[in-house]
């Protein structure tokens, strides 16, 4: 039998009582937790990260899991790798204009 006084808490206090308004200490809101775990996780070395959030067909999704795994990285390695070598193969295969064109975002004739 638990009494009340073996009681313990799993969830540790000071991660909720940050928040300070009219010099009271305050539990933090939901967003405002949210808003801490996004700050501390958006961070790397370069201090360039941004978030993207999509949809995206569960086939392709299960292509970059397979292949993240395949060359022992995470998802978002394997998506910026991919990502870069996309790219490369665009700019490789362009002449000096065609290249110019793409840097100021500008879409390919003909593609409607």
């Amino acid at each position: 039998m638990v009494l009340p006084l073996d009681r313990y808490t799993v969830t540790s206090y000071h991660r909720y009582t940050v928040t300070k308004k009219d010099g009271f200490m305050m539990a933090q809101s939901n967003a405002e937790r949210q808003a801490a775990y996004r700050a501390r996780h958006l961070k790397d070395e370069n201090g360039k990260g941004e978030r993207i959030s999509l949809l995206v067909d569960i086939h392709a999704k299960r292509a970059l899991e397979r292949l993240a795994r395949r060359y022992a990285v995470t998802q978002t390695a394997m998506l910026e790798r991919l990502l870069k070598d996309a790219e490369r193969a665009i700019l490789d295969t362009s002449t000096p204009d065609e290249q110019a064109s793409y840097y100021a975002d500008k879409p390919l004739r003909g593609n409607d």
